[in-house]
């Protein structure tokens, strides 16, 4: 990884089972791309691809006025939510969202809302919901989450990287040796 997003020529020859390693870009690893600058902003961006692809053709296949909004929200629960944030407890830093959370007075929601509503995991979640309501695309986003009863899938990322943080750091403190080995 370096700051400037280009391959080195000076740089080091790693050497694993007698083979160099060439240097990359990007490597993805586990589904999620590693960018050379060490950013994971392209790691977002496949993710949203490839969870905006499960939202078509779930489109496709349903017909919003045989189910209910309920219904169509446990969908986008169970199929395209777990597209769309896997990995998050390493990416959200990445994030409007995450790096809101970061810098927030932790009393103010509204800002974590509107820093959200700038992720493009959360433009894809709302077009759902937009969706699901058959509403104007313009339509409020607010009155959006409030017709539904749901928050920004940020506050839910944040959530569970709290949760992953707090269970390495539960781990870290009863076994210093469960990490390493």
């Amino acid at each position: 990884f370096n700051t400037s997003s280009k391959i080195l020529k000076e740089s080091y020859d790693f050497i694993l089972c007698n083979k160099k390693v060439e240097p990359a870009r990007n490597y993805t690893y586990l589904g999620i791309t590693f960018s050379l600058n060490g950013s994971f902003k392209v790691a977002i961006s496949q993710l949203t691809s490839k969870a905006r692809r499960a939202f078509f053709q779930l489109k496709r296949t349903l017909d919003t006025r045989a189910l209910s909004v309920k219904s169509l929200l446990i969908l986008f629960d169970s199929l395209i939510k777990p597209i769309i944030t896997y990995a998050s407890q390493v990416w959200l830093p990445y994030t409007n969202i995450g790096k809101a959370w970061l810098s927030l007075n932790r009393s103010d929601i509204t800002s974590l809302v509107n820093a959200s509503s700038k992720d493009c995991f959360e433009t894809l979640h709302l077009k759902y919901i937009k969706w699901c309501l058959g509403v104007h695309g313009k339509a409020s986003n607010l009155g959006c989450y409030g017709d539904t009863g749901r928050f920004p899938l940020g506050i839910s990322v944040i959530r569970t990287s709290l949760k992953y943080f707090q269970r390495i750091s539960t781990i870290a403190t009863n076994s210093p040796t469960a990490l390493v080995g």
